[in-house]
């Protein structure tokens, strides 16, 4: 896939590596959220995208 888009050698591995961390902090934030209030289902998807924001906001 990365070779697909020109991305090779060090940088190759350098965005597998990111891109395996990225995977791992989601994971573990879907885990860890899980049983929160405000991850309960809803009607109209709104507390996902509530959430999701909410996580980015605190990566930064």
């Amino acid at each position: 896939m990365f070779q697909d888009m020109g991305i090779v050698r060090q940088v190759r591995k350098l965005a597998i590596k990111k891109v395996s961390q990225a995977a791992e902090r989601s994971s573990c934030w879907l885990w860890l959220t899980r049983n929160a209030s405000s991850c309960k289902p809803s009607t109209n998807g709104s507390c996902l995208i509530n959430t999701a924001a909410r996580h980015l906001e605190l990566d930064r």
